[in-house]
């Protein structure tokens, strides 16, 4: 993006539609309030950290964005970040307030279909609405995949449990005592079976 120097008190600047795949030469706009580079080849949000007065950035359509950069912070006055259709895999705490704004989280993309069949399956809601998730879908899924990872479980331990016991592995958002068990036992049996 040559040349933008010059135009150092440009206020709002639409790139969009333009194969862009790096933001570069931006730091040089002291004034810059709007950005927008909608459906361009970028993959990394970065390029604009120097630009104070920014209060509104448009990477929409970037489907290679995947991470929201903790570098956000830095920019005092952003109040309006937009990634639809980008791919949203990963964010910080520091940042999560980028992840929730303008439905960004409509776009997450570091779920599989198991999640959403579980999902379905366990709540009286959709995941998802012409690939768009839900918010409530998104919250849960977080809070699923940390008991997940926190107890060490699998979607396979818990479709075997619940089809073999005709109980919820999983409820109030808690494992169950009797699926604690079950996986506690399932753990001794293969101990036992190796020696």
């Amino acid at each position: 993006m040559r040349g933008l120097e010059k135009f150092s008190n440009l206020k709002s600047l639409k790139l969009a539609n333009n194969q862009i795949n790096q933001i570069k030469g931006l730091n040089q706009l002291k004034e810059l309030r709007r950005l927008s580079l909608r459906n361009n080849n970028i993959s990394t949000i970065t390029g604009f950290e120097k630009l104070s007065k920014l209060e509104y950035v448009d990477l929409s359509g970037n489907k290679d964005i995947t991470e929201i950069p903790e570098t956000l912070n830095e920019l005092p006055a952003l109040k309006v970040l937009k990634l639809a259709n980008c791919g949203i895999k990963k964010y910080s705490e520091s940042v999560s307030r980028f992840f929730w704004m303008e439905q960004n989280y409509r776009y997450y993309s570091d779920f599989n279909p198991q999640d959403v069949m579980y999902y379905e399956r366990t709540h009286r809601a959709k995941a998802a609405s012409n690939n768009q998730l839900y918010k409530q879908f998104v919250k849960w899924l977080f809070k699923f995949k940390r008991l997940m990872r926190e107890n060490k479980l699998s979607y396979e331990d818990i479709e075997n449990f619940e089809r073999s016991e005709n109980k919820h592995a999983i409820w109030g958002g808690k494992v169950t005592i009797d699926f604690k068990k079950w996986v506690f036992d399932k753990k001794q049996t293969k101990i036992t079976s190796f020696f």
